[in-house]
């Protein structure tokens, strides 16, 4: 009787043993503080070492125009937009004319998986740059512009190409120069149309990938 009293002690010990160690190995993986600890969610945040506000100059040299409310989840917190249209490099149309640009040569195929949404400019620039048979677009002169150091650019998406309009364009028209054309977006409507931004009025429109140069202008922005 008496060993069968210490192998069950000896059981009971066992057991508590492994029980604490699986506890504190859900701590470690929970980041210390169990389900919805601190820590929880993975990452430390966004680190906001900028400190601007819309219409401040960005580390670009490009203007603030938008402050995002979820950069600790996305990685980043501002949008800024160069001040100044983007030009044509020598080998692409017409020569003359270096801000009238096409949205893209490949003009009658879906790029396919572009988005409106804020935070999709890259993803849809870089998609438009991948497509089979392209050659040149407005798309891949924002990725290959430089400034500030920073080479990160690329052609806005239809909703933050809003957010340039709607948040500088009262208070900095003439710093912004949104005149003279209306502005490509990397949204595509469909295979043949993409949405653009008529800086007159701020509102959406929708164009043939193969509209007028001469019409047609594009800007950069950038996230940081």
């Amino acid at each position: 009787m008496k060993n069968k009293m210490i192998i069950v002690l000896f059981i009971a010990i066992a057991a508590a043993l492994v029980m604490a160690g699986c506890s504190n190995m859900i701590m470690d993986l929970t980041g210390g503080e169990g389900a919805g600890g601190e820590g929880a969610g993975g990452g430390a945040g966004y680190n906001d070492t900028h400190n601007l506000s819309i219409g401040d100059e960005g580390p670009g040299g490009g203007m603030v125009f938008y402050i995002n409310p979820n950069a600790d989840a996305d990685g980043w917190k501002y949008l800024e937009v160069m001040q100044s249209n983007l030009e044509q490099p020598n080998n692409q149309p017409a020569p003359g004319f270096p801000e009238y640009m096409v949205w893209s040569d490949v003009f009658d195929q879906l790029v396919g998986g572009t988005s409106t949404d804020i935070g999709t400019g890259m993803a849809n620039t870089n998609a438009i740059i991948a497509q089979d048979g392209h050659e040149y677009s407005a798309a891949q002169v924002a990725r290959e512009y430089r400034a500030g150091e920073e080479g990160d650019w690329y052609l806005p998406s239809r909703d933050e190409l809003q957010l340039v309009y709607d948040n500088l364009h009262d208070t900095s028209p003439q710093l912004l120069n949104l005149t003279g054309g209306q502005f490509w977006t990397s949204s595509e409507v469909s295979a043949t149309q993409v949405y653009a931004i008529n800086p007159s009025f701020g509102n959406q429109v929708q164009h043939n990938k193969n509209y007028s140069m001469e019409a047609m202008l594009a800007r950069a922005i950038r996230a940081f």
